[in-house]
């Protein structure tokens, strides 16, 4: 039957209209549901992302950064550097091999002593003892021209070098330069305590020379009687 223009729909009609909107809306709402559920269901199972590479770590040298350039004229300087270095290092060496040359002077000139007291072939025995401290008197005598030698070229080098790090600003801030100068003083230093400890045994020498021709003339005196 036809509704007139107009007029409302009946109750039945309004009820199926509402049955039809909410049978509508179960549709959209199962299927939101279960896209939902499958989206979340795989980013649940998905793979972890991997974690990122560490950052490379710059080598120690790199961090440092360059050393900076040596200003010209340094090699020279480090040069003489060294070999003053090594002079110096080596004087405490030096100084014990001239105590020691001096003890076999001593030791020569008591054994001399004691052999001519004795009396019994004693000529061989202070022959021995004056052929050791001769030995000992050369090679004291070598050490010393040496050490005199390497000495004077070490302090002549030295000078040039202080003086030409005196030349430019770069140069006078160079740290060789700085060490050089206090490097220059401890040779002066050790160049005097080696001249000293050559001089003590040539006191030695000059001390115990008498008694070693004493004790062979003794003993030749003692000979002839």
């Amino acid at each position: 039957m036809m509704r007139p223009p107009g007029r409302a729909p009946g109750a039945a009609a309004r009820v199926l209209m509402v049955l039809c909107a909410a049978s509508t809306l179960t549709s959209c709402s199962g299927r939101d549901s279960g896209q939902d559920s499958g989206q979340d269901s795989g980013r649940e199972n998905a793979a972890p992302e991997a974690a990122p590479p560490p950052a490379p770590v710059a080598a120690a040298s790199e961090r440092a950064g360059t050393p900076p350039a040596k200003p010209a004229g340094a090699e020279a300087i480090d040069a003489a550097l060294a070999a003053a270095q090594a002079f110096n290092s080596g004087t405490t060496a030096d100084l014990a091999a001239v105590a020691r040359e001096e003890q076999k002077i001593r030791q020569a000139s008591a054994a001399a002593q004691v052999a001519a007291r004795d009396g019994g072939n004693a000529e061989p025995r202070i022959a021995a003892a004056r052929r050791n401290a001769e030995a000992a008197r050369s090679a004291l005598a070598a050490a010393r021209t040496a050490s005199a030698s390497a000495a004077s070229t070490q302090t002549a080098a030295v000078e040039a070098a202080v003086s030409q790090c005196a030349a430019t600003p770069e140069l006078a801030a160079y740290e060789g330069c700085v060490a050089l100068t206090a490097e220059q003083v401890t040779l002066a230093q050790n160049i005097a305590a080696l001249d000293a400890r050559h001089a003590a045994a040539d006191a030695v020498w000059s001390q115990e020379r008498p008694r070693l021709e004493e004790a062979a003339a003794a003993v030749a005196l003692a000979g002839l009687r």
